[in-house]
């Protein structure tokens, strides 16, 4: 089962009654008040740039006998400009489709316009023809772009645009987000259903609902047959905060909240009804059956050879780190977008180029010729969201990558990443689940690190007093996810520009004779060596104050905000371990040193060792900085925990060794 964080609302509406109320807004198009634009600051963030006091989405369904049923949706917004920063928010763009007459989105019925204080009176100039135009993004796609005249600190802006969407082109209403980069004291999504259309309506996210209505209603299609009741559903959100984005977060797309569909059936009058939702052994079943995906698994009769060339290892374990590694080699990626689709699988191997999911498909089809229990994974990668179990949607998936056995336990695999290692995913694909083709019904599979990120680090250090400098010598063993990092580096950017980058790191000292290896072999630990210098000068004084935290020093808590409602998403665990022997001069003594700290979670999970003492028989002081996260993922419930962890280790890398002069 997929585990949840526990705040995030997933709730699949029925027609059973969901019921909250608030008051609603009086807002009418065109009537701006005084007082709105007076305010300059809103309690809901006094720090925003603009802030939207009222939007609302109307969606309803129509029919006319060209296009046949369509989805019409209206919306209204109008937007405060409250900083310079904001005035591009003058500028609206709205994405459509454009094919035949038929199959086509159009925009029509635009108007707004742009209102503002002049001698604390009100202004106001509406938009007019030439303020927006169409223009071609790519293949079929297009967007009418509105840019509004006279904005300016304190300006309100105020639009409304009807879309029609003929369900050729898309079968459901388009997701409304509650949610976004600007704060909203109000929004608000209507939608009347038909009920020829059955929906599973889904709401995500952490914000709570002012609005949750359901009503029958009386649908006129204007065509008696047609003719029908529907349900109208109301949503609203009231002072929604803007989402900021944290670090250690896959994709906002999880936890923003917002409102979309999914189109179970259809039952128009003397037709059957048509079922358009699927099951997960019905997605199995299709994805078997298709010609871009199980097809192509089963024709493999190009394989021969390679069959052949690997059959002669009869350790199985052998023979797959053989086939991992030399089907990694073998290709150029091809990628242009994520699809789990693949074209024929012999032309790749022919022209040794293919899609991440072409070239892993084809590994599969090898691994089942040669004996091995091996079948495709699906999965949705971070930045395109997680998977959620209780819709079966084949939309939601972009990736593939390969499963298989070995000595009884299962490994994923992807041999599309030349950085790594045999039982390594890319960071991109650690996303929680994946859905398993086979020749049952398929299976949901644990995407689960086997690696963690890890970097052991020995320094030796001194004062240099002829050169008035601290001087020393840096040892790193970068392991895991670490180590892939930097041979994806490698690979990306080339050794020279990757060394150029890695001194830009360093701020504080000077890099000589650096080196990295290993950066070609997987399997190998990367090694990264150099000698260094500080930056600034360190000369004889009475009393000498010294940061002994010389490389990966911890400058700021990623977390800032003072709450979190989202889980923070590591991807995989980490381990961090600094150690220092630093040489006391001669003529020094101890004055002070930063004293030792041990800071746990409550749960064990993570924790930051620090120590800092001094060795009198060979005169040095021993630093050890240990950080430990366990978890891949962390509840929201535990971000204040996280956070204070972070808070002491910045602390502890910020405070100083005092030598005093004899």
């Amino acid at each position: 089962m997929l585990n949840y964080p526990k705040a995030l609302i997933v709730i699949l509406l029925t027609l059973s009654s969901l019921t909250t109320k608030a008051q609603k807004p009086n807002v009418k198009f065109g009537s701006v008040s005084l007082d709105d634009l007076k305010k300059s600051k809103y309690e809901i963030d006094s720090t925003a740039d603009a802030v939207i006091l009222y939007e609302k989405c109307d969606v309803d369904f129509r029919y006319d006998e060209t296009h046949g049923f369509y989805i019409e949706s209206t919306v209204h917004v109008r937007k405060k400009i409250l900083k310079a920063s904001a005035l591009s928010a003058g500028t609206i763009a709205i994405q459509t489709y454009r094919n035949n007459h038929e199959s086509s989105q159009i925009i029509v019925r635009i108007k707004g316009a742009t209102y503002w204080l002049e001698n604390g009176s009100v202004n106001k100039l509406e938009l007019t023809k030439k303020d927006y135009f169409e223009e071609k993004m790519k293949d079929k796609y297009f967007q009418t772009k509105i840019s509004f005249p006279k904005i300016k600190e304190g300006s309100i802006i105020e639009y409304s645009y009807t879309m029609t969407s003929p369900l050729v082109v898309s079968n459901k209403p388009d997701t409304w987000n509650f949610q976004g980069s600007t704060p909203a004291l109000w929004s608000e999504y209507v939608i009347t259903i038909p009920s020829h259309f059955y929906y599973q309506v889904n709401l995500g996210g952490y914000l709570q609902l002012a609005i949750t209505e359901q009503e029958k209603v009386s649908v006129d299609f204007g065509h008696t047959k047609l003719n029908t009741n529907g349900i109208k559903y109301t949503f609203a959100v009231k002072d929604a905060p803007a989402f900021k984005e944290e670090a250690f977060v896959s994709s906002k797309k999880n936890y923003i909240s917002k409102v979309d569909f999914e189109l179970s059936s259809v039952s128009l009058p003397d037709q059957m009804t048509v079922k358009k939702s699927m099951t997960w052994p019905d997605i199995n079943k299709y994805l078997m059956d298709s010609d871009y995906f199980g097809v192509r698994l089963r024709k493999s009769n190009y394989l021969k050879d390679l069959k052949e060339k690997f059959s002669v290892f009869s350790d199985k374990k052998e023979r797959l780190e053989k086939v991992y590694y030399y089907l990694n080699r073998q290709f150029t990626n091809s990628d242009e977008y994520n699809s789990i689709y693949c074209e024929d699988l012999k032309k790749v191997w022919e022209n040794k180029k293919g899609s991440s999911s072409e070239q892993n498909l084809l590994f599969t089809a090898l691994l089942q010729e040669l004996d091995f229990k091996a079948n495709p994974v699906i999965l949705s990668t971070r930045d395109h969201g997680k998977i959620n179990e209780l819709f079966p949607l084949l939309d939601r998936f972009n990736y593939l990558i390969c499963r298989v056995e070995l000595d009884g336990k299962f490994i994923h695999l992807d041999i599309s990443d030349k950085s790594l290692k045999l039982g390594m995913l890319p960071f991109n694909c650690l996303n929680g689940q994946g859905f398993e083709i086979n020749s049952s019904s398929g299976q949901f599979v644990d995407l689960n690190p086997t690696e963690k990120q890890r970097i052991n680090e020995t320094v030796e250090a001194k004062i240099d007093f002829t050169k008035n400098k601290i001087t020393g010598k840096i040892v790193q063993n970068h392991f895991g996810y670490a180590g892939y990092s930097n041979r994806s580096d490698f690979v990306e950017k080339g050794l020279e520009k990757m060394k150029e980058d890695f001194r830009k790191e360093y701020t504080d000292i000077a890099l000589n004779n650096l080196s990295l290896t290993n950066l070609e072999e997987q399997e190998k630990t990367n090694l990264i060596t150099f000698n260094f210098e500080s930056n600034e000068e360190v000369t004889a004084e009475d009393m000498l104050y010294i940061n002994p935290i010389f490389s990966n020093k911890v400058k700021e808590n990623p977390f800032k905000q003072p709450e979190r409602l989202y889980p923070v998403d590591f991807g995989y665990s980490t381990e961090n371990v600094y150690i220092l022997n630093f040489e006391v001069p001669k003529d020094y003594i101890i004055e002070s040193l930063p004293k030792s700290t041990n800071t746990v979670l409550a749960d064990k999970s993570a924790q930051f060792i620090y120590s800092c003492t001094y060795d009198s028989i060979n005169n040095k002081i021993n630093l050890v900085s240990r950080m430990v996260i366990k978890n891949p993922m962390y509840f929201a419930e535990q971000y204040h925990e996280l956070k204070e962890l972070f808070n002491r280790i910045v602390q502890k890398h910020d405070e100083q060794i005092v030598l005093k002069k004899k």
